[in-house]
């Protein structure tokens, strides 16, 4: 891709600084833009400063009961594609859509949601004690050989025990923007070769889902009944664990020869989604623009040897790695110790979504004459 220069995009030329009407206009603008959104809708201003996908600003309004409705009773592999069409339609801007964020974004625009319309507390998120609090444990119970103490780690191990703790939303102090953005990923080999990733964005789930789905159809068809048979067999086994009395003779089981054609069938179709996968990420190839092309356009250019597997896991764990959005440590008040310390946490999209399932909305008052 052709390096833009200052004297290919201005002829040489320094962009002057705007005049007063023009700067008087932009402001009308603004004003004008304000006007027309709705009562009920917030401005959202992400932390990143639209550096990345979302934009710098833009507007939401609060979730009405039908869509958490549709999301709680969405199946598993319908719930990206729900929350992403959820999410749109509260947006004011037509052309603002959270497909096109990362998964950072996302969460931290859920989160604001949260924080302003249901409540600056999210109450009772699961509590993994740490060395310190087990520490704290063992010398309140006589140490870490005595009868007490031995019985609490049994019930963290099983979970008869499940320590929770709250988190203060207001305390959250999101990844400052970054000085640079980081969305692409160039990789050069030795031997002159040269190809481009994109950052992902939240959309990018749905279309590899509907474009492996399409293109293993007939396969997945031909499979469901086996497939079928290994998830009854698994839901069996799961709840004679938990004590449900379940005759171990009655699961099924596929024969060899079926489970040899299934697992055989299970590592091609993985092995062409993760091609697929890189394929959907890839800009640029040899040199080539190819963002604007079809992913099956794409999937041709994955299959070159030169787009190794390494090197595309490093690619996303660095992109994953990108400090935006909110962050990995927070301050709370530890369950089993009552002091204020610093916690690792990771803000996921479903545990918020759940939350807001399960609170009212913040500051309402209901008055019974």
């Amino acid at each position: 891709m052709a390096e833009i220069r200052d004297s290919d995009e201005n002829y040489g030329f320094k962009p002057s600084k705007p005049s007063v009407e023009e700067l008087l206009k932009e402001t009308q603008e603004k004003v004008k833009e304000i006007e027309e959104i709705p009562a009920g809708y917030i401005t959202v201003e992400l932390s990143e400063e639209g550096e990345y996908y979302a934009p710098k600003v833009f507007h939401m309004r609060d979730f009405n009961t039908e869509d958490i409705l549709n999301l709680a009773i969405a199946d598993d592999s319908e719930v990206i594609v729900r929350t992403a069409n959820m999410l749109d339609d509260l947006i004011w801007e037509k052309d603002v859509s959270v497909k096109n964020f990362t998964d950072k974004e996302v969460t931290e625009t859920v989160f604001t949601l949260y924080k302003t319309f249901y409540n600056p507390i999210m109450k009772g998120q699961e509590y993994t004690p740490t060395k310190e609090d087990m520490d704290f444990l063992a010398k309140q119970n006589g140490g870490r050989e005595s009868a007490e103490f031995k019985q609490i780690e049994r019930d963290l191990k099983t979970g008869q025990w499940k320590p929770t703790f709250d988190i203060d939303l207001n305390k959250v102090v999101p990844y400052k923007k970054p000085a640079k953005a980081t969305k692409t990923a160039t990789v050069t080999k030795p031997n002159g070769f040269s190809c481009k990733y994109a950052m992902p964005r939240y959309g990018d789930t749905i279309v590899l889902k509907n474009y492996v789905e399409e293109f293993w159809a007939d396969e997945d068809r031909k499979f469901e009944p086996i497939t079928q048979m290994l998830k009854d067999a698994e839901d069996m086994r799961r709840r004679f664990r938990e004590g449900e009395n379940i005759n171990l003779l009655s699961i099924p089981k596929p024969t060899k020869e079926d489970m040899k054609r299934y697992n055989d069938y299970v590592m091609k179709r993985n092995a062409f989604s993760m091609t697929a996968l890189r394929a959907l990420h890839l800009i640029e190839f040899r040199g080539q623009d190819v963002s604007n092309l079809t992913l099956s356009e794409k999937y041709k250019m994955a299959q070159d040897p030169e787009l190794d597997l390494p090197t595309f896991k490093k690619i996303n764990e660095a992109f994953n790695s990108v400090k935006i959005g909110l962050p990995d440590k927070i301050k709370i008040i530890s369950p089993i110790t009552n002091r204020e310390v610093e916690y690792e946490y990771s803000f996921r999209l479903p545990v918020i979504l759940q939350a807001m399932g399960n609170n009212e909305s913040d500051g309402t008052v209901i008055d019974f004459d």
